[in-house]
């Protein structure tokens, strides 16, 4: 095989691989977005915004959110809602 097909398809390899990482990324960014809304949810505390941040949480935490919203009496509440690949959902408050 020659150098060039051998470069091409590891070029190729690289941005299937890449491609694959970034799908799993997205898929559990939302999925981690969801369950916070639900851990929130039970908590009484309807949700009005969640948000990418990148305060308010660990540096081993891949999944960062900042979120308000209003409690059973209808007061303001705000906080972050901070996760990882390994780990569920810590709900954090201001």
């Amino acid at each position: 095989m020659r150098a060039e097909a051998r470069i091409g398809l590891g070029i190729l390899g690289f941005v299937f691989i890449a491609s694959i990482m970034t799908m799993a990324y997205i898929g559990s960014y939302e999925a981690k977005k969801q369950q916070a809304i639900d851990i929130l949810s039970m908590q009484s505390i309807g949700v009005t915004k969640i948000e990418w941040t990148i305060f308010g949480c660990g540096t081993d935490d891949e999944f960062k959110f900042a979120w308000s919203g209003n409690n059973r009496d209808n007061k303001p509440v705000e906080g972050y809602a901070c996760s990882g690949y390994l780990k569920g959902v810590t709900i954090r408050y201001k």
